[in-house]
């Protein structure tokens, strides 16, 4: 599977298209089946509904949402690659050392992504076919590669560490 989440914004409804011939491009080149995974079910299945329209050959589905994070969280470790506007996909996928790609609406996006040293993500406003598409194959070139994906992880993980110690420091009155 690969895993998109989208999520409505200005701009988006003219890059749906290019959303759902990513989405067959990774079907007809990789086997891999798009997912539709909603971060806020409100707005994100909508999203997907528009990027939908536009698929012609793969058989992709649209989940409505979910109530619990880890149930979200075990989608998201069983994927190939995930495709992400939002920040909680893309730390969701992060987590799970599935490689992901970024697609920035937001500057806290691109920040996460430079903060887990990853460098698969594009503006939206410049999303193109060929652009999404090289990044599909960077991504799926990463699959299995355990060294790259872990120093992701650890690196997350190291930073949640030193959060927990700022935050504990501050509760505490010694900042």
């Amino acid at each position: 599977y690969i895993a998109f989440t989208v999520r409505p914004w200005h701009g988006f409804e003219e890059k749906a298209p290019v959303f759902a011939a990513a989405a067959d491009y990774a079907w007809e080149t990789y086997g891999l089946t798009p997912l539709f995974l909603p971060i806020e079910p409100r707005l994100d299945v909508a999203a997907a509904h528009q990027v939908a329209e536009f698929i012609q050959k793969a058989p992709y589905r649209i989940l409505p949402g979910f109530s619990r994070s880890d149930q979200i969280i075990g989608l998201f470790a069983r994927m190939k690659v995930a495709v992400s506007m939002r920040l909680h996909g893309l730390v969701f996928s992060a987590s799970q050392g599935v490689p992901l790609i970024g697609v920035v609406y937001d500057p806290k996006v691109s920040s996460f992504l430079s903060y887990i040293n990853q460098d698969l993500c594009i503006e939206l406003e410049e999303l193109s076919l060929g652009r999404l598409s090289a990044c599909i194959d960077s991504a799926a070139s990463r699959v299995g590669n355990s060294e790259l994906l872990t120093r992701s992880v650890t690196r997350l993980r190291q930073l949640e560490q030193q959060n927990t110690k700022v935050a504990s420091a501050l509760l505490e009155g010694n900042p």
